[in-house]
């Protein structure tokens, strides 16, 4: 499995690549390095993140939005959180990052036939931007 930019698969990462794949992508891929016996999966990367919002002009609308908010008024920060969440729900995902997304979990699924696990990471979670991390069910073989 090729490693990618915005893609990366579990046995190409370590616990030091929390700032790119998430704490979950990262402690996942210590599993794998341990040869323990865990489902193969990969994760989007922060840079898959940074190309949406730069795709879609996301930053200086966001950092606008939460420049209007005030320490004494809690309904500015909703307001800026809603409309927040509203451009990113408008964004379009890059052609390049939908092929790349495409081909991992189509590799994903051949190897192993399975239904695919979705988990996401909160960016409070995992700190810089939210990642997301795609695994395979794995059945017991107890």
């Amino acid at each position: 499995m090729t490693a990618h930019k915005t893609i990366k698969w579990f046995a190409d990462l370590d616990t030091s690549a929390s700032d790119l794949a998430g704490g979950k992508g990262a402690n996942l891929s210590e599993l794998v390095q341990a040869e323990l016996p865990i489902s193969s999966g990969f994760a989007m990367t922060t840079d898959a993140c940074a190309a949406f919002v730069e795709v879609n002009g996301l930053q200086a609308q966001t950092i606008d939005l939460a420049a209007q908010t005030r320490a004494d008024d809690s309904a500015s920060f909703e307001s800026a959180s809603a409309e927040i969440e509203a451009l990113f729900q408008q964004g379009v995902i890059p052609n390049e990052l939908v092929t790349e997304i495409k081909k991992a979990y189509g590799n994903l699924t051949d190897e192993t036939g399975q239904a695919v696990a979705v988990r996401s990471s909160a960016t409070a979670e995992n700190l810089p931007p939210a990642t997301n991390t795609y695994t395979t069910p794995k059945r017991s073989t107890r």
